[in-house]
């Protein structure tokens, strides 16, 4: 029998998860040659191009794979499967720092409670670990949404007056208060209101043939470079953390030329024949979770190594050696996570799918130590 609680599927789950692969796989790369310092400082525009639109689309391909249901993952659930990692990779990074000398125990625990990007870099120096506690508080928004609009007669009114309260709170939110508020909630309701949009326009480009597919691509190539014009044109910072510090128009942009490059994405990855680059991109997209964790650990000592070597004059040699440095590090993480889908039991422990297997790998590992090792 039809279940009359999904009739406000306002956003259904996407249908073409490998396409969803393939722009992981392109927002992957691009965020690690976004943390490349030996190219964003030789190429300060693509550092500037890259941070409107990299980490964006993550979060609305999440919505937008799973939909907004009245069904959502239990809380315990996501808070593990995010959390866990979470603090076994800041432990990790703060370790590095304590081997210098530089260890803070108060700004370790201030991480670790609030996990805002500023706190964490002052803690181990690696501030990409932010997006753990807040795609969990992501996560956790969008399921409470969805299950408060199934209960609701008029979803869409309710959808769109939650959207605008987001973008309310957050371009009023003093910078000094979204500080400490964790689970990243304040990027949360930045980003809810485009991941809405992305959902919405995302359906219909699914359902387009080819020839629809390509004339979306081009509009929302459009509409990107206009919003980049018009940045770039007024030196204006629209990148994740700059929400809210400049006037209406520009919060207004910083949403519109995220959404358009993810939807351009989406498009390109629709229309992409089935072909080794293809494939690749999907791979490298599987593997886009791990790549994040561990590829700082990789580039960033190889980077500051490269660069005491290079004259930094020499543009070309330093762009070669950034590309190279990177795809070493995209590669490294994909081998790590090829490495951990072998061995279950570790994998289970680093990156749990849900509390009930993670207690169970942890049962294991204490009747059995030598099972965290042990082969698939």
């Amino acid at each position: 029998m039809h279940d009359n609680r999904d009739r406000y599927s306002l956003i259904k789950p996407s249908v073409f998860p490998e396409a969803d692969l393939i722009v992981r796989g392109i927002l992957i790369v691009a965020i690690v040659l976004g943390h490349n310092r030996l190219l964003t400082t030789h190429s300060s525009w693509f550092f500037g191009f890259v941070y409107k639109w990299h980490v964006h689309g993550f979060f609305f391909l999440a919505l937008a794979s799973r939909g907004l249901r009245s069904r959502s993952s239990r809380i315990a659930d996501v808070l593990v499967r995010f959390l866990v990692p979470f603090f076994m990779f800041l432990t990790l990074g703060t370790a590095a720092i304590a081997m210098r000398g530089e260890f803070s125990l108060n700004a370790y625990l201030q991480a670790a409670a609030i996990g805002s990007a500023r706190l964490i870099n002052a803690a181990c120096d690696i501030s990409l670990f932010w997006f753990l506690p807040a795609f969990a508080g992501y996560l956790l928004f969008v399921g409470g949404v969805g299950q408060f609009l199934a209960r609701r007669r008029v979803p869409l009114a309710w959808l769109s007056a939650i959207c605008v309260a987001c973008l309310i709170i957050t371009y009023l939110l003093p910078k000094s208060v979204a500080l400490f508020v964790p689970l990243g909630i304040p990027i949360v309701l930045y980003i809810f209101p485009g991941a809405v949009l992305f959902g919405a326009f995302n359906q219909r480009i699914e359902r387009f043939g080819i020839k629809l597919r390509i004339l979306s691509a081009f509009t929302c190539l459009i509409v990107f470079s206009l919003g980049l014009f018009y940045t770039y044109r007024d030196h204006l910072d629209i990148s994740l953390f700059k929400y809210g510090q400049g006037t209406v128009i520009v919060f207004i942009a910083g949403i519109v030329v995220s959404v358009s490059a993810s939807l351009l994405l989406k498009a390109v990855a629709l229309s992409m024949p089935k072909s080794a680059l293809s494939l690749i991109l999907a791979a490298i997209g599987k593997a886009s979770l791990v790549i994040f964790l561990v590829h700082s650990f990789i580039q960033a000592p190889l980077v500051k190594g490269v660069q005491s070597l290079l004259p930094q004059s020499a543009n070309a040699v330093n762009l070669a050696a950034a590309l190279a440095i990177s795809s070493i590090s995209v590669a490294a993480g994909f081998w790590v996570d090829a490495l951990l889908r072998r061995l279950p039991n570790l994998r289970e422990l680093l990156l749990p799918h849900d509390r009930n297997a993670y207690v169970s790998v942890l049962d294991r590992i204490r009747r059995d130590p030598r099972s965290i090792i042990r082969r698939s």
